[in-house]
């Protein structure tokens, strides 16, 4: 109806299960608040990690980089498991009707 209002007409409908992904951000919600704390964020420092160009990655920079790889992953699993019931993530792809 939404999108017949707005003068669209609906393509196709693309269902991921994000619950995986949920459980992953709630549990890595806790730690955030431990990157927060200065002592830590030195500690972390410290232990920078350096390639062989001389750059150096911090623990936190190479957390986040886990963080957005597993994320990924867990969202192309989330395709395959079932959608009933679990919270999903809807992506509508619509086209502009020919007027």
């Amino acid at each position: 109806m939404l999108l017949e209002r707005t003068g669209f007409t609906y393509v196709c409908v693309y269902r991921d299960a994000i619950f995986l992904e949920l459980l992953l951000q709630k549990a890595l919600w806790g730690i955030r608040g431990l990157l927060k704390d200065k002592r830590v964020a030195e500690d972390m420092e410290a232990h920078r990690h350096v390639d062989s160009a001389g750059r150096g990655l911090s623990v936190k920079r190479r957390l986040r980089l886990l963080y957005r790889y597993v994320r990924y992953y867990l969202g192309r699993f989330g395709r395959i498991l079932p959608h009933d019931g679990r919270p999903l993530k809807l992506l509508v792809i619509a086209e502009k009707k020919a007027q």
